[in-house]
């Protein structure tokens, strides 16, 4: 496990205190979908880092409004999956894939590619699940990040009575739903929270239905390229366990293992934790 050194540390410190001013585009899916992707304003730099959000709330909420976007020192895209955010268009059936996820991360990290000379993939959550397929079955992945992902051994996160447990079909989200993962009393503000909840709230009211989510089995013998594995020391859907687990399953022979102090699920949204979490990836990234 790497340190952190001051300076890297202060360099987070200035990011995370920037507001995030993104800018938005689209990339043609293989089948003409239209993907929404934004990207920081702030940083250009000859590497970036594609960002995967979690089955729930899309890029806007999760990578803007935290400020998570701008604190990685290079620049930073963060992709909405079909039905999220503003990739507003469902599929017919109105369910999301995981095959689909997967190649639609493809086909924008192929984009990507086209305008920086390495690219690399962190994905959140559901979003880590994805992100494991796409580095395990293509070699368009530079570096690979895999925060506080949920994948399981057993597969608990297709089981649709285990934890991830929810409504079907999931249906419109509250107020109450978009700040659920704040489960760390006194992590965040309450002004902080309900900003991160309402934006959520305006992004997402409705509940994206995943299906078939058995396709996220992968042998992560075949994740060959740099891997980080990060996540909080508290984090209900990504154990200490299960994040070891996933870490030794790796066929990466370069890979490193990070747990962030003081941290749930949501490690980018909360002031102190987000320094170790910025630091520790921007320190994998520029290695």
């Amino acid at each position: 496990m790497k340190l952190i050194s001051q300076g890297q540390m202060m360099r987070c410190v200035l990011l995370i205190a920037c507001s995030s001013s993104a800018l938005e585009f689209t990339v043609p899916a293989r089948d003409g979908y239209k993907l929404s992707i934004i990207t920081s304003a702030n940083t250009k730099t000859d590497d970036a880092v594609l960002l995967l959000h979690g089955r729930t709330w899309s890029s806007g909420p999760v990578w803007q409004t935290t400020g998570a976007i701008d604190t990685l020192g290079r620049a930073a895209y963060g992709m909405d999956f079909r039905g999220f955010g503003r990739t507003q268009t469902r599929a017919a059936d109105g369910l999301l894939r995981p095959s689909t996820c997967v190649d639609d991360v493809c086909d924008v990290l192929a984009d990507l590619r086209t305008k920086h000379e390495k690219v690399h993939l962190l994905g959140w959550s559901y979003g880590g699940l994805v992100a494991q397929r796409v580095a395990a079955s293509t070699d368009l992945v530079d570096r690979l990040v895999l925060y506080s992902s949920v994948w399981d051994e057993t597969g608990d996160y297709a089981d649709d009575n285990g934890r991830f447990k929810a409504p079907v079909p999931r249906g419109p989200q509250t107020l109450e739903d978009c700040a659920s993962d704040f489960n760390l009393p006194g992590s965040i503000s309450a002004e902080d929270s309900d900003a991160f909840a309402r934006a959520a709230l305006a992004a997402d009211p409705q509940c994206v239905d995943w299906t078939a989510l058995s396709e996220f089995a992968v042998d992560l013998g075949d994740v060959k390229c740099p891997c980080l594995v990060i996540h909080g020391d508290q984090d209900p859907y990504a154990s200490r366990e299960t994040q070891r687990a996933l870490y030794d399953a790796l066929g990466s022979s370069a890979k490193e293992l990070v747990v962030i102090d003081g941290s749930d699920h949501v490690a980018h949204a909360l002031t102190q934790p987000k320094v170790q979490w910025a630091g520790a990836i921007g320190a994998f990234l520029d290695a």
